[in-house]
C-alpha cells in the first residue's frame, strides 16, 4: 500500500505532496472503501452511496461546512494526466463550477501509482468556497479524494484524512472489458444504471442518495426487473421487484410484466444495507415497448443497452440527460464498477405466481457459469501483497488464497501467509464438501489446519514444520456467479476463510493465469 499527503497553507490553497511507505495498522480504526484504507474524521457524518462514500459536518453557528468524498476506482485512460483531467472535469468542473483558474501540484511517483492534486474556488450562496481534487492513477485503475469546504478551519482535517490514506494495489489488472454478449441484437444478461443526487443543497447538506435499476434477461424469454432506492433523509430502504415476459421484433422490445412489487426495509446500522422488511405492496404492471439499441462508447470503452420510449416509465424512471439517444436510458453492463443489486438477505427470486412460472425463473439462474457453459470446477486465487516501512529499509508481506473446486463435489482450500518481519509462514489447508443448489453455493469442511513452517534461507520457501494445529469448520453458504471471468462469492458477513472483502460484501477470484499457484511443502 502506497500513502500520500498534501499540506494546505490558505484558501487560496498551495498543494504539496509527500508520500511515505506504511502499513495501515499505524492508524486506528480504519476503513477501507474500494482501493482505499483510511481513517474516519471523527464526529462528522458518514454517508454510503453506489460509487463514493463521504464525510460531512456543517456548523450553524458559523454558517461553515465541508464534505470530503472517496471516489470508487474507475478504468484508467492511460496516463495521470488524462485520468486527472477527466476527473476534474466530471467531479468539479460539473458539480462545482470553478470561479478560477486551477491550482495543482507536479505529478509525484510511488510505486506503481502516479498522484496528482488541484484545486479552485467556486461561489455557494454567494460565499467563496474551496473544491480540491487528488487523484491516483495506477495499475490501469484511477481514484479520486474530494474535498469542499467554505472555510479554512476544515483543511486541517481534510490533511489528515489524506495523510491516512493507503492506495491498495489491486489483486490483479482490474481491467473492464466489454459485455461478452457483443451481438447487436441479443439482449440476453444483466444491465444495470444508478443515479445519484448531486446538487449543491445535497452536497452541503450530506443528503446525498442513489437510486439503482437493473434488467436481467433470459433465455427463455422471461425477465427480471430491480430498483433499490437510497436516500440518506429517510429512514427505510425502497425495492422494487419485477418479472415476467419479453418479446423482440426488429428493435422493438415489449417488457410484459406478470407480477411487481414494491418494499418498504428498514436500514441495517442506518445503511444503506437491508435490515427488516416493513411493507409490501403491488404495483401497476406497466406494458411497455421500446425501440433499444446495442452502442459501444468508446471513451469509456462499455457497451450500453439503450432503450427509448415516447414518454418516461414509472419503470425507468426519467430519461437520461445523455443526448446521445433522444428519451433514453442508459444500461451498462455488469462490471467492477456497476456491481449486481444486493437482495435482503440471500434471495434471488421472491415474485412467483405459478408452480410453472416459477420452475421458469429458477432455470433462468444458473450456476455460475462462464461463456462456455463451464461450471467454476477448477482452481481460483487471490493474493494482496503489501510493502511496509522499517526504518530505511522495505519490508515486503503478502496473503494468498485459493481454491480448488473438484467435479465429485469436493474442494480444497489453501491460504499463505508470509513475511519478512516474521521468521515462520503460516499455511491453512483445508479440505471438504460442496453443493451448489440455484446459485447458492455451501462450503461444508470436513477437515481445517493452520501450519506454522520456518522458513527456508529467509525467503518463503518451506523449511521445517513447526506446530500444526485445527482450526474451526466454518460452513457457509455464498451466492456465486462468474462475472468478467472471476468467481465472485458474495455473502452478509465477512469470513473467517476469505478475510477482508475485495469490494462490498464479495469476495473476488481470479482464474489460472491471474495468480500463482500456492505451493504447499514437500512431504
Amino acid at each position: 500500500m502506497k500513502k500520500f499527503n498534501f499540506k494546505i497553507n490558505s484558501m487560496k490553497i498551495i498543494l504539496l505532496l509527500f508520500f511515505v511507505i506504511t502499513t495501515a495498522s499505524v492508524f486506528a480504526q480504519q476503513q477501507t472503501f474500494d482501493l482505499i484504507t483510511y481513517s474516519p474524521p471523527k464526529g462528522w457524518t458518514k454517508n454510503v452511496e453506489e460509487t463514493l462514500v463521504s464525510y460531512t459536518i456543517t456548523d450553524s453557528k458559523t454558517n461553515s461546512w465541508c464534505r470530503m468524498m472517496i471516489i470508487k476506482s474507475t478504468i484508467s485512460k492511460g496516463t495521470i494526466e488524462a485520468d486527472f483531467e477527466n476527473e476534474w472535469q466530471e467531479i468539479i468542473v460539473k458539480n462545482y463550477n470553478p470561479t478560477e483558474t486551477r491550482k495543482e501540484n507536479e505529478v509525484q511517483n510511488a510505486e506503481g501509482w502516479k498522484i496528482k492534486a488541484g484545486s479552485s474556488t467556486f461561489t455557494f450562496d454567494n460565499k467563496e468556497a474551496m473544491a480540491m481534487l487528488t487523484t491516483a492513477s495506477g495499475y490501469e485503475r484511477c481514484v479520486s479524494i474530494v474535498a469542499v469546504t467554505n472555510n479554512e478551519y476544515y483543511l486541517k482535517d481534510v490533511q489528515e484524512l489524506i495523510a491516512s490514506v493507503d492506495l491498495i494495489k489491486p489483486e490483479t489488472t482490474l481491467t473492464q472489458t466489454t459485455v461478452a454478449n457483443d451481438d447487436e441484437n441479443s439482449i440476453i444478461g444483466t444491465w444495470a444504471i444508478s443515479s445519484s443526487n448531486q446538487s449543491n443543497y445535497a452536497i452541503n447538506n450530506g443528503i446525498n442518495g442513489y437510486i439503482k435499476r437493473q434488467y436481467s434477461f433470459n433465455t427463455n424469454g422471461t425477465y427480471s426487473f430491480y430498483v433499490k432506492s437510497f436516500q440518506y433523509t429517510s429512514d427505510k430502504l425502497l425495492l422494487t421487484k419485477e418479472s415476467g415476459t419479453f418479446q423482440i421484433n426488429g428493435k422493438k422490445l415489449t417488457v410484459n410484466p406478470k407480477e411487481s412489487v414494491i418494499e418498504a426495509w428498514s436500514k441495517k446500522d442506518d445503511t444503506d444495507k437491508w435490515g427488516k422488511l416493513l411493507s409490501s405492496q403491488n404495483r401497476l404492471l406497466e406494458k411497455v415497448t421500446y425501440t433499444f439499441t446495442k452502442h459501444y462508447f468508446a471513451g469509456i470503452q462499455q457497451w450500453n443497452f439503450v432503450l427509448q420510449a415516447d414518454k418516461a416509465t414509472a419503470r425507468d424512471g426519467p430519461f437520461s440527460a445523455n443526448t446521445t439517444f433522444n428519451n433514453a436510458w442508459y444500461y451498462a453492463g455488469i462490471s467492477f464498477n456497476n456491481p449486481v443489486i444486493e437482495l435482503p438477505g440471500r434471495q434471488q427470486l421472491v415474485i412467483q405466481k405459478t408452480s410453472n412460472e416459477t420452475q421458469k425463473l429458477k432455470e433462468s439462474f444458473q450456476p455460475a457459469t462462464d461463456n462456455n457453459n463451464n461450471t467454476f470446477v477448477g482452481s481460483w486465487g487471490k493474493s494482496n501483497s503489501v510493502s511496509q516501512a522499517n526504518n530505511r529499509f522495505g519490508t515486503y508481506s503478502y496473503n494468498k488464497q485459493q481454491y480448488t473446486f473438484h467435479k465429485n463435489g469436493t474442494y480444497r482450500f489453501n491460504s499463505k501467509n508470509y513475511s519478512e518481519q516474521h521468521d515462520e509462514t503460516l499455511l491453512i489447508k483445508e479440505s471438504g464438501t460442496y453443493s451448489i443448489i440455484g446459485n447458492e453455493l455451501t462450503i461444508n469442511p470436513q477437515i481445517s489446519v493452520i501450519e506454522a513452517w520456518s522458513k527456508s534461507n529467509g525467503a518463503d520457501n518451506y523449511h521445517k514444520l513447526k506446530t500444526r494445529q485445527k482450526r474451526s469448520l466454518e460452513k457457509v453458504t455464498y451466492q456465486v456467479n462468474i462475472i468478467e471471468r472471476k468467481l465472485v462469492l458474495q455473502v452478509a458477513k465477512e469470513t473467517e476463510r476469505d478475510g477482508r472483502f475485495s469490494t462490498g460484501n464479495t469476495y473476488s477470484y481470479g482464474p489460472p493465469g491471474t495468480f500463482t499457484i500456492i505451493a504447499l511443502p514437500q512431504k
